[in-house]
């Protein structure tokens, strides 16, 4: 089985190897394949980038409780939630 990455990087190996097989629609194929790579790496970006974001607010959030801020610990923690809904899930990959 041929890996993703060896298929990015080599394509026109994979097609001439795929070629040689007789293998039906192989650039259709190897385009879809790639394609689905570059959509599941965008999304596993939009993840990243969104845990990020949530953990540096549940970092400000424990900072305000303990300087004793409830109120702003409170509205932070409403805006977490709201976020926590609305941010791409794990499925998607």
């Amino acid at each position: 089985m041929l890996q993703v990455q060896f298929i990015r990087e080599n394509k026109e190996t994979v097609l001439a190897g795929l070629a040689k097989r007789n293998f039906a629609n192989a650039e259709s194929i190897v385009t879809q394949v790639l394609t689905a790579d570059e959509n599941r790496r965008a999304t596993q970006v939009a993840m990243d980038d969104v845990l990020a974001e949530s953990n540096k607010l549940s970092k400000e959030i424990g900072g305000f409780f303990k300087s004793g801020e409830v109120q702003k610990a409170n509205l932070l923690k409403k805006s977490k939630s709201f976020k926590r809904k609305n941010r791409p899930t794990k499925r998607a990959i």
